[in-house]
């Protein structure tokens, strides 16, 4: 019953691609007919995921969980996460943003990248570009390709002229830089970032 009155509506669905273009995955099954989203942040981030699942939680059937991750230098790391039960109601996402197992930019993301995509891909994959040094601001997009990311860029500057958005070479990978000069960018997600999530943004002192 609880999966019938589950709708996804306008606002849900942007932000669920917002979360996918940042760091959020999805899983098939059934041959594809299915899937289940999963989510994972640090603890340090427990406001952000709590309020996630507060999103999804007519489709998750547990309480948030834990582990420890430990990487390749020894240090360890606490995370929280959750996955939705698997649901056609998905596979519409899943379709969008996967090739066989590999996460891709979907072909049409100009028509979803609205303030509120934004917003959850800039909590999820956003950071200050110096802090308290400048309004710049930049985004993580490591898993997309060079590709993707210059038709990102210019996908955003078509939509928002005055995003002035850049690509920026980080190691092997490229990511988005956006100067946000009159705080245009923070203006336009600020509704939407939630209050724990504002220091990731700069905002214009009162």
């Amino acid at each position: 019953m609880f999966m019938e009155q589950f709708k996804i509506n306008k606002q849900l669905k942007l932000s669920l691609i917002g979360m996918l273009l940042g760091d959020g995955n999805l899983q098939s099954f059934s041959n594809g007919k299915t899937a289940r989203l999963r989510i994972v942040h640090s603890k340090k981030q427990s406001a952000y995921i709590e309020h996630k699942y507060a999103l999804l939680k007519p489709v998750i059937r547990t309480e948030l969980l834990s582990y420890t991750e430990h990487n390749n230098n020894g240090k360890s790391y606490d995370k929280l996460y959750f996955n939705t039960v698997t649901t056609n109601k998905l596979k519409f996402y899943y379709d969008m943003f996967y090739r066989g197992n590999a996460k891709v930019l979907p072909k049409l993301i100009h028509r979803y990248l609205e303030p509120v995509t934004l917003a959850y891909w800039y909590m999820d994959d956003g950071s200050l570009k110096w802090k308290n040094r400048s309004k710049a601001v930049r985004i993580c997009t490591d898993n997309f390709t060079k590709e993707e990311v210059t038709h990102l860029v210019e996908t955003l500057n078509q939509k928002y002229p005055w995003m002035l958005a850049t690509i920026q070479k980080q190691r092997s990978r490229y990511r988005i830089y956006i100067p946000n000069k009159d705080y245009q960018f923070s203006k336009l997600i600020e509704p939407y970032v939630i209050e724990e999530m504002k220091y990731k943004l700069p905002l214009k002192k009162q």
